[in-house]
């Protein structure tokens, strides 16, 4: 199956959402941001001599691991200023990682001017809980019936995933209730794009 390109989605086009559409929790936030700098690339190896939260193997990697605390996130920075945020919960938090980190950066080689310019979403990990009581997600089900936008293979995988057209989300279903939400970039295309597929979802749950 094809990858899908990312559609942003607007309020425009949401319908009203059913009142029982299950809540939604972001779980994780991935976003990238760039230091620059008035001087030669970040030197990695000194920085994981020097920092305690850090792990740097350049035979396995190109980044340096950055572990921060508060807000609970984890980065890869590469030499170039290259910065991956993972861990978030919102856009805020990455913000706030990424300016700790270029802070960082900036005590331990003082000679040198780092800055920010930019700290973008690329993927918003979001998942709900559907009360099944003793129904369960018919999954083989929704595979038959929508197999072109669909990928089942229980062997290798127990979860659906669902990749509908003109969405900038994918569900992945799994037939306990559990259904993670991955692809948007904003939040409005998690709680819009969940909203308009709750309904699909919805009528294949029954009696397993």
């Amino acid at each position: 199956m094809k990858k899908l390109k990312y559609t942003q989605i607007s309020k425009g086009n949401a319908a009203d959402p059913l009142p029982d559409t299950p809540h939604v929790e972001i779980h994780n936030i991935v976003s990238t941001t760039q230091i620059l700098t008035d001087g030669p690339p970040i030197n990695l190896v000194t920085m994981n001599n020097l920092l305690p939260f850090t792990f740097y193997d350049k035979t396995r990697f190109a980044a340096i691991t950055i572990r921060v605390s508060d807000p609970d996130c984890t980065a890869l920075l590469f030499t170039s200023g290259k910065l991956v945020i993972t861990g978030g919960t919102s856009w805020n938090e990455c913000v706030i990682t990424a300016k700790q980190i270029t802070q960082i950066v900036q005590y331990i080689f003082p000679t040198q001017k780092f800055w920010l310019i930019s700290c973008d979403i690329q993927n918003i990990v979001a998942k709900a809980t559907i009360p099944l009581e003793n129904n369960a997600i018919l999954n083989v089900a929704m595979y038959e019936r929508l197999n072109t936008i669909c990928t089942y293979q229980k062997t290798m995988f127990p979860g659906l995933i669902f990749r509908p057209l003109n969405s900038p989300v994918v569900l992945l279903c799994f037939k306990s209730g559990k259904i993670v939400i991955t692809g948007g970039r904003t939040t409005e295309d998690v709680s819009i794009g969940w909203q308009t597929l709750w309904p699909i979802v919805k009528g294949f749950i029954t009696a397993p």
